[in-house]
């Protein structure tokens, strides 16, 4: 049996508030900064669309301001209005893809959406009658063609699982808060 002494560990003296309180800034003071000045030019969003997501990403970065081109297919931040009830609640950001530009013919003919003659994105049928249970008074954007007005987009993501333009119609550019990029 070995009855080598093993040394004393030096025991850790403990902080005082006053140390621990100047610790806390030294960390919290930067972090602020950073975040204020961040936070003037950009911003983090989310996803809101309930259950199955629009987009394959959940989280995105937007950049601040109406992009200057807007340019189809390009990715931007959105707030809601009441046009998105009962799903989302008014001023909530979402991303859509930008589909159709002023100028544009959109028609919905059957369960295809039409952008310039060209069959453009699928109307989901579950989505359709969960409109119609939900919302009865919900009218389906585009029976009619219509060309976009100036001022205007449609905003159309890739998956048929999306709560989009497709449905709720076009979107004024004033509602573009900026440019998003997905955080994968």
């Amino acid at each position: 049996m070995n009855t080598e002494t093993i040394p004393d560990v030096p025991r850790r003296r403990a902080m005082s508030w006053r140390s621990y309180f100047v610790r806390c800034l030294l960390w919290l003071v930067p972090m602020w900064l950073v975040m204020t000045i961040f936070g003037h030019f950009c911003f983090l969003g989310r996803d809101v669309q309930i259950g199955e997501t629009s987009t394959p990403w959940h989280w995105f970065l937007a950049v601040r301001g109406v992009p200057e081109p807007i340019v189809k297919g390009q990715l931007v931040a959105m707030m809601t209005d009441d046009r998105h009830r009962p799903w989302f609640g008014e001023g909530q950001m979402m991303a859509k893809k930008v589909a159709g530009l002023p100028g544009d013919v959109v028609v919905v003919k059957g369960d295809r959406l039409y952008l310039n003659g060209i069959p453009y994105a699928y109307l989901r049928g579950e989505t359709l009658d969960r409109i119609r249970r939900k919302a009865p008074e919900f009218v389906l954007a585009f029976q009619e063609p219509v060309t976009i007005p100036p001022g205007k987009v449609l905003l159309v993501n890739d998956r048929i699982v999306s709560f989009d333009g497709r449905y709720w119609g076009l979107l004024d550019t004033q509602q573009i808060v900026g440019r998003a990029f997905p955080l994968r």
